[in-house]
């Protein structure tokens, strides 16, 4: 067995963790990444729509001290 290839000196590069809706991806926002913006950390997107992803995605990223992507992401529900 071997671990996964370095990106960057970082073994984690993007972390996403999924909530319930829309509301609660913008309150992820408002609630943990808004503050944590206040510590230098950056938040390279707000919350938006993310139809490059697929047309019902939505969500918010920043970046964690080590430069490692972090985002709270809905992708809605099955049309």
């Amino acid at each position: 067995m071997t671990a996964a290839p370095l990106v960057s000196g970082r073994m984690l590069d993007h972390l996403s963790l999924r909530v319930a809706d829309v509301d609660a991806a913008a309150a992820s926002y408002t609630r943990v990444f808004g503050p944590v913006q206040r510590t230098g950390t950056e938040i390279p997107h707000s919350p938006q729509e993310w139809p490059q992803y697929h047309p019902r995605s939505y969500g918010v990223f920043f970046r964690d001290p080590d430069g490692s992507n972090v985002e709270a992401v809905h992708h809605g529900s099955p049309a």
